[in-house]
């Protein structure tokens, strides 16, 4: 004798089972999180003390080819955005020093951008799931030789 299972289901209308399915599928896709890049040269991002700009012939990957770079330890920058999270991205390298990130003056930790090679383009510290409101990011530098500033992403 057979173990198998038959089921008889009633007659259904395939194309409401259809419709049904298809919208459970599309409420379960993750919906990609909007975003924007902003360079180190827009004008909403505040500068303090020593910083300095680098674009003449950087040819290094850079996000628009330039960074903005300080040597000072206690030398910051921040900017003040609207949005759930937000990505501060440069380059990592031999003379990259460690710096802290405060979140809307909460200090969020520090951090280490030295590698043994130069990579452009890295995700230094990035925050998510923020409520969605104006916040402000303040980076500052603590040791080491540079800090820099390529690009931030904004999540909205």
């Amino acid at each position: 004798m057979d173990d198998s299972i038959v089921l008889i289901l009633p007659k259904i209308n395939l194309t409401l089972f259809d419709q049904v399915v298809r919208l459970e599928i599309e409420n379960t896709k993750k919906e990609k999180a909007k975003s924007k890049f902003v360079n180190d040269t827009d004008t909403g991002i505040i500068y303090r003390r020593g910083w300095q700009y680098s674009r003449w012939e950087r040819n290094h990957g850079d996000y628009d080819a330039d960074i903005h770079f300080t040597e000072a330890n206690g030398d910051y920058f921040q900017y003040s955005f609207t949005g759930s999270g937000i990505e501060y991205i440069s380059n990592k390298s031999i003379d990259q020093g460690i710096f802290q990130v405060y979140i809307d003056n909460v200090l969020q930790g520090s951090y280490n951008a030295f590698s043994k090679d130069y990579k452009a383009q890295q995700i230094l510290f990035s925050i998510t799931n923020l409520p969605l409101k104006k916040h402000t990011l303040k980076v500052v530098k603590t040791s080491g030789v540079f800090i820099s500033l390529d690009a931030l992403k904004i999540y909205f």
